[in-house]
């Protein structure tokens, strides 16, 4: 997985199902996701601006990543 925004997503995801799978919900599981959230987003919004990277399946996959 070399995708940056990818990654961030993978991460974002596993935090947030830590998040499910305990009782009591962490604020520090809930940063670090939305963290990670933040820098994909960020990561596919350069990458938007070129035009050699904006129709790429990783652009593609990391967009609807995001929900």
């Amino acid at each position: 997985m070399l995708d940056p925004a990818a990654m961030h997503l993978v991460i974002a995801n596993a935090a947030l199902h830590l998040q499910t799978l305990r009782s009591t919900p962490s604020r520090e599981e809930n940063l670090v996701a939305l963290t990670h959230v933040e820098a994909a987003i960020t990561s596919v919004n350069h990458r938007i601006v070129d035009s050699t990277q904006n129709a790429t399946d990783e652009i593609l996959g990391a967009i609807l990543g995001v929900r």
